[in-house]
């Protein structure tokens, strides 16, 4: 006998909410989250602010096989960095980015994109901050827990 039909929906908000609850825990818990979101909030920290986009969308994309472009994976999660701070937005995946007009040099709207390779060594980044403040970045991930760290291999959004 199957269960009822409530039984069914409330199993799936459950997992829904679970999902939702591990993402959040993800960002705020996870060394390499938290060592990557660090480098958006010290550009952030570092653009003047009169200057700079009104906002960063932050992207994390699922890995791709190695012969597929970087960022061509899913975007797993978004969040948004502004004057109120980081906040992770997951209605946001289901919309494609919009760089909104240009205010001087940047975008209305700023994007970074990060892809974090299955073995969890490599960190790849974009960003995309105005129409010539663009470009990519590599980082190797080393050491583990609270000793972790990004290793930048020309540059770092940071520095």
């Amino acid at each position: 006998m199957s269960p009822p039909r409530t039984q069914i929906a409330a199993g799936f908000v459950l997992a829904a909410q679970s999902r939702v609850a591990t993402c959040m825990l993800k960002w705020k818990t996870d060394p390499l989250y938290r060592q990557i979101l660090d480098e958006t909030r010290a550009l952030w920290a570092k653009l003047a602010s009169d200057a700079r986009p009104e906002l960063l969308r932050i992207e994390d994309r699922a890995p791709v096989p190695h012969e597929a472009p970087i960022f061509s994976g899913r975007v797993v999660d978004v969040w948004v960095l502004d004057d109120t701070g980081l906040r992770l937005v997951p209605i946001l995946r289901r919309e494609a980015h919009e760089p909104g007009a240009t205010r001087g040099e940047f975008f209305r709207f700023g994007l970074i994109r990060f892809s974090i390779n299955a073995r969890r060594n490599r960190v790849d980044l974009e960003y995309q901050l105005g129409p010539t403040i663009h470009g990519d970045l590599s980082y190797d991930v080393e050491g583990e827990g609270s000793s972790l760290r990004l290793h930048a291999h020309t540059e770092s959004l940071s520095a």
